[in-house]
C-alpha cells in the first residue's frame, strides 16, 4: 500500500512531501526484530533514493536507518494495537525522521534556512498529515479486513451449528 501511494499517488502531489513508508516501516518496528527492521529500513530508503533526484544518493537510506535505530525501543515499549497509538507513532516517526532530513540537507548546505514556516510546515504538520494518511490509508483497511474476516468466521460457525 505505500509503495502504490509513493510512488502512483506522489508524482501527481510533488510539493506535498508525504513519507509514505513511514506507517509501513511503524510496524516494521513494532512487530520485527530489531536486525530485520533495520535492513528493510534501508531497502526501503534505497528505493526512495532511486526515485529521487533531490538529495544524495544514500540519504534517505541513512535517515531511514537511524530513525529506525533511534524508535526501536521506545515504539516497541509503548507497542499498542490502538489506531490512534498507530497514528501517533506514525507521527513520531515521520518527526523524527524528518528531523534527520533537514540536519542533513544542512549539512550538504541543500537548505540553510530554519524558520518559523519550516518548523510549522515540515515539523508539525507534515508528520500530522503522515499520522492521518497513516490512518486512512493502513489502520482503516486493516481494520475493515478484519471486521468482514470476524463476520465471515461468525457466519460460517452459524452455518455449521445449523447443520448439527
Amino acid at each position: 500500500m505505500a509503495a502504490f501511494f509513493a510512488f502512483c499517488l506522489q508524482p501527481f502531489f510533488p510539493q506535498i512531501k508525504f513519507m509514505a513508508f513511514s506507517p509501513f516501516l511503524v510496524l516494521l518496528i513494532t512487530k520485527k526484530e530489531r536486525i530485520t527492521a533495520l535492513f528493510i529500513s534501508l531497502g526501503t530508503g534505497l528505493l526512495i533514493d532511486c526515485s529521487s533526484s533531490s538529495t544524495v544518493f544514500g540519504t534517505y537510506s541513512l535517515i531511514y536507518c537511524l530513525t529506525t535505530a533511534l524508535l526501536y525501543g521506545k515504539i516497541r515499549h509503548l507497542c499498542s494495537d490502538k489506531a490512534a497509538a498507530f497514528s501517533l507513532f506514525t507521527f513520531l516517526f515521520s518527526l523524527v525522521s524528518t528531523s534527520i532530513e533537514l540536519c542533513f540537507l544542512h549539512i550538504f548546505n541543500e537548505q540553510t534556512l530554519f524558520s518559523f514556516h519550516l518548523l510549522i510546515t515540515d515539523l508539525l504538520f507534515m508528520p500530522f498529515l503522515d499520522a492521518l494518511y497513516a490512518f486512512f490509508w493502513f489502520t482503516c483497511p486493516i481494520k475493515l479486513m478484519l471486521w468482514g474476516r470476524r463476520i465471515s468466521t461468525k457466519k460460517e460457525e452459524e452455518d455449521a451449528e445449523s447443520i448439527n
